[in-house]
């Protein structure tokens, strides 16, 4: 039988926290702010450590070829981001089908003051012909503990109806 990705399930009775998200020059505008495109990039680093975790991130990509790809999002920007030392984000699962996981991201600026969220549905891609990929056994319970765990934590402040699973 396969172990499981998740070691010690434990661990994740809150947010996954990534952290040093760190930026580039280039994803800052003009007036020293974060772009809007630069803020996508910065969720995107704290989803795929999430996705690690749950053995459907980047090395699960090389291994299988199936990858996990945006199918829809509502990105809610609070603060402005500054060039600074490196940021913080958290990772939330809030539900999950077949192929796909419903997520909230938060990223934190340097003083510790939430900056942004996402809610996001990404879903698991064969990267050769973009058809919808299952997830296996293993990471369905490992995807099932992370549930359980995030389950009991409060509903997050800015997720809203405008994005689901059954729309995206």
């Amino acid at each position: 039988m396969c172990e499981s990705a998740l070691v010690d399930p434990i661990k994740f009775d809150t947010p996954v926290i990534a952290y040093g998200l760190r930026t580039e020059q280039d994803w800052f505008q003009p007036s020293g702010a974060l772009s809007s495109w630069g803020m996508t990039r910065v969720f995107d680093r704290i989803a795929a450590t999430g996705f690690a975790i749950l053995d459907c991130g980047e090395d699960y990509r090389a291994r299988s070829g199936c990858a996990m790809a945006p199918r829809q999002c509502l990105t809610t920007y609070l603060e402005p981001v500054r060039q600074a030392p490196p940021l913080r984000g958290a990772f939330r699962l809030l539900g999950a089908g077949d192929s796909m996981l419903h997520v909230y991201l938060e990223v934190y600026d340097a003083a510790g003051r939430l900056a942004g969220a996402e809610e996001a549905v990404y879903g698991l891609t064969a990267c050769g012909d973009g058809r919808a990929a299952y997830f296996s056994e293993v990471q369905r319970q490992d995807i099932a503990i992370m549930l359980r765990y995030h389950a009991s934590l409060p509903k997050p402040k800015y997720s809203g109806r405008l994005v689901s699973m059954e729309t995206a």
